[in-house]
C-alpha cells in the first residue's frame, strides 16, 4: 500500500512539471513577436549611439501592455564602446543584439565621419602695409575644429603685402576621412601712415565665445611740431603786416619764395583801392592809419594773389580738425585769430562785421595728448608756442578765416 502511494506521488509531481512546461511553452509561444524599425542604422561621428531598445523597435502594432512587457523583459547586448572620455564611439561598425524570450534580433550600426572641419573666421582682418602674413600670425586669427584629426593650411601665395586694399587668401582644412573645407577670405591691407604723425597698433577684439571677432589697425595720433623758420613783420617795419608775413612763413616752410625776401614779398601784395580787405590790403601794412580802416587783407584776396608763388587757396570755413588733417598731409595753414587769443573787439565795418584786434598766425604743430596746438607768431612775440586747443578753437571759430599752402 505504501509503495503504491509513493509511485502515485511521483507521477503527480511529473505531471505538474509537465503541465508547467507546457503552459510555459504555450505562454512563450503566445508572446507577441517584436520587429525592428530597420536592421541597419548610420550615425555621424560625434553622435551618441543609443542602447535603448525603444529607439530601434517597431511597436506600432503593439498595445501598451505588450510594449511594457517587451521593454521590461528584453535583453540588450552590444559591441559598442565609447571612446575614452567621450560619450560617442569611434568611427567603425558595431552590432546591437536584442533578445526577447525565444526571439533574437540584431541591428548593424555604422559610425561614419562625413563632416568637414569647421573654420572660424573673424568678421574682418586689417593688416598694416608691409606686415608679413606669416603662418604663426594667421594661425592666431583663424581657428579650425573637427572631431577627427585634421590638417589646416592657409594659402597666402597670391597676397601682396605692399598692395593697399582687400586681397584674397585661401583657407583649406581636411580630415583623415577626406572631408574637406575650402573657402576664400579677404584681408584688408591698410596704408602705412606717416610715422611723424601717427603710431599704429593692432587691436584684436573677441566675441563672447573667446573667438577673434575682428582685427583692427588703429592709428594713434602723435605730437608733432614743424621746424618753422620765423620771420617777423617788425624786422622790416611792417607794423600792420602780420597777414603777408604769416603767409610768407608758410610759403618758405613749403620751399617757396626762396629767392624773395620778406619786404619784397609784402611790397608785392595788392593794396585795396577802396580800403575793402576783400579787394586787397586795406590801408597800409607799414603804418597804422585811420580808425575807420581795418588794416588787413581777407583770405580770399591774399590767396588769390599768392597763387602766383605757390598752390595757395582760401581755406576759410574749415574746422580746426580739418586744419590738423592738412598738417598731417604735410601742408601748412595760416589762420586769423584774435590778438593773443583775447576778447574780440567787434566792429561793424562797411564791408563786414569783423573784430578790430585781428592777428594772423601759422599753425605749426599739434599735441593730441596734451590737447594743445602750436602756432608760429610773426608779430611781437616772434615765437612758436603751444596754445590750449579749446582757447585756439574759440578764437579761430569767430570767423574761421584761414589760408592753405600745399
Amino acid at each position: 500500500m505504501k509503495l503504491k502511494l509513493h509511485l502515485r506521488s511521483k507521477r503527480m509531481i511529473v505531471g505538474i512539471i509537465l503541465s508547467i512546461v507546457v503552459i510555459g511553452g504555450i505562454w512563450l509561444l503566445n508572446r507577441p513577436l517584436f520587429h525592428l524599425k530597420k536592421s541597419f542604422f548610420e550615425f555621424e561621428y560625434g553622435q551618441t549611439v543609443s542602447l535603448e531598445a525603444i529607439d530601434y523597435l517597431n511597436v506600432e502594432d503593439m498595445d501598451d501592455e505588450e510594449i511594457d512587457d517587451l521593454l521590461k523583459n528584453i535583453e540588450v547586448s552590444s559591441s559598442i564602446k565609447n571612446e575614452e572620455g567621450k560619450n560617442y564611439p569611434a568611427v567603425g561598425n558595431y552590432t546591437i543584439t536584442f533578445q526577447y524570450a525565444h526571439q533574437k534580433r540584431k541591428v548593424d550600426i555604422e559610425v561614419k565621419d562625413t563632416t568637414a572641419p569647421t573654420v572660424y573666421c573673424p568678421q574682418y582682418i586689417q593688416i598694416l602695409e608691409g606686415e608679413a602674413l606669416t603662418d604663426e600670425l594667421l594661425s592666431t586669427y583663424f581657428t579650425c575644429s573637427d572631431l577627427s584629426e585634421f590638417t589646416f593650411d592657409i594659402d597666402t601665395s597670391q597676397y601682396d603685402i605692399s598692395k593697399i586694399g582687400k586681397q584674397t587668401i585661401t583657407l583649406k582644412a581636411y580630415d583623415v576621412y577626406e572631408n574637406e573645407c575650402v573657402q576664400d577670405y579677404q584681408i584688408e591691407t591698410i596704408e602705412k601712415p606717416n610715422e611723424k604723425f601717427y603710431d599704429t597698433k593692432t587691436v584684436i577684439n573677441k566675441n563672447d565665445q573667446g573667438q577673434i571677432a575682428n582685427v583692427n589697425v588703429e592709428l594713434i595720433e602723435k605730437k608733432f611740431a614743424f621746424d618753422i623758420t620765423l620771420y617777423c613783420q617788425h624786422d622790416v617795419g611792417a607794423r600792420m603786416g602780420c597777414d603777408p608775413t604769416a603767409l610768407y612763413i608758410a610759403l618758405r616752410y613749403k620751399g617757396y619764395c626762396q629767392d624773395l625776401d620778406l619786404k619784397s614779398f609784402i611790397e608785392d601784395m595788392p593794396i585795396s583801392p577802396d580800403n575793402d580787405p576783400r579787394n586787397g590790403f586795406a590801408g597800409s601794412p607799414w603804418t597804422k592809419g585811420k580808425a575807420n580802416i581795418l588794416e588787413m587783407i581777407y583770405p580770399s584776396a591774399i590767396a588769390s594773389w599768392a597763387q602766383k608763388y605757390a598752390p595757395v587757396s582760401d581755406f576759410s570755413g574749415h574746422s580746426v580738425n580739418d586744419i590738423i588733417t592738412e598738417l598731417r598731409k604735410g601742408n601748412i595753414v595760416m589762420v586769423y585769430t584774435v590778438h593773443y587769443f583775447g576778447v574780440p573787439d567787434w566792429r561793424d565795418w562797411f564791408f563786414d562785421r569783423m573784430y578790430n584786434n585781428v592777428h594772423c598766425l601759422v599753425v605749426s604743430g599739434y599735441d593730441p595728448q596734451g590737447h594743445k596746438i602750436r602756432v608760429s607768431d610773426p608779430g611781437a612775440r616772434r615765437a612758436s608756442y603751444w596754445v590750449d586747443l579749446d582757447t585756439f578753437t574759440t578764437s579761430y571759430n569767430y570767423k574761421k578765416f584761414s589760408v592753405l599752402v600745399e
